[in-house]
């Protein structure tokens, strides 16, 4: 007959329980596993003693059931899944102690990471049509290089938005914040309310950009488009497509201080 072997790796101990075919438990076994508190609000575990538990357990209801491993034919196993463990590949060691889901040592990197949003990864990237981004207060949007952006994506952020190399965003994209757009603070410009564009951007047909921009001259700006922010004379000379130039410029918000730029094109 062969059994079924189900571990159990748990955050205070280590369990193995071993079942036949039918369902019957044939025996038991069980080790602690102690928590480390290094420091307040840490909490860690040796990974050695950890894996040393789970054999211990595994080596004792073998014993005990006069088998060996060869009897088994399945495994379950459970673990603390948010524990986590570095190990060196070449060694098979680990790096340092186990980090307990219930340790609060990472919680300073957790809160800054709460307020970016970074977008990147492999070749080709896209997001895709429909798609709303909304970043919260305080946080930051930041935007790989060579992303494809389709039609009817909103995105809406409180701060800054930087947008990489090779982008192309398509058709009637809306990207704004909630704030009126106050560009200036105290007679002094808000550059934290800014979008940056990296080089050779293209966008597409309708697009609306409701913050102040930075857009190089190497950027390519389609008909029907609307950028709030400085526009260059390069780019206005060189890269608009289809376009009749500025017929908006210098307009003055009552509300604040903010200069739109208003480009808008038609073919």
């Amino acid at each position: 007959m062969k059994y079924i072997l189900s571990i159990d790796q748990g955050t205070t101990s280590s369990r193995a329980i071993l079942f036949d075919k039918h369902g019957h438990k044939i025996e038991t076994a069980q080790r602690e596993v102690k928590c480390l508190f290094p420091k307040s609000g840490w909490v860690e575990a040796d990974a050695i003693a950890i894996w040393v538990s789970v054999m211990d357990v595994i080596n004792e209801v073998l014993i005990k059931a006069n088998l060996t491993i060869d009897d088994v034919d399945s495994f379950g196993l459970t673990n603390q899944r948010e524990t986590t463990v570095v190990w060196n590949k070449k060694t098979g060691m680990p790096v340092y102690n186990a980090i307990v889901w219930q340790s609060r040592q990472s919680a300073s990197i957790c809160e800054a990471l709460m307020d970016k949003i970074i977008i990147k990864g492999a070749s080709p990237h896209l997001i895709n049509s429909g798609t709303i981004i909304h970043v919260k207060p305080n946080a930051v949007l930041t935007i790989g290089d060579s992303f494809t952006c389709s039609g009817d994506t909103k995105i809406i952020c409180f701060k800054s938005i930087t947008i990489g190399d090779d982008n192309m965003w398509s058709f009637n994209n809306i990207i704004m914040d909630t704030d009126s757009h106050e560009l200036f603070v105290n007679g002094k410009k808000n550059i934290n309310k800014e979008i940056i564009f990296g080089n050779h951007v293209w966008l597409g047909c309708g697009n609306i950009i409701l913050k102040g921009s930075i857009l190089p001259d190497n950027c390519v700006v389609a008909s029907g488009s609307t950028i709030t922010g400085k526009i260059s004379k390069e780019l206005k000379e060189s890269s608009i497509v289809s376009t009749k130039g500025v017929i908006k410029e210098n307009i003055t918000w009552e509300r604040n201080a903010m200069i739109e730029n208003r480009v808008s094109e038609s073919v």
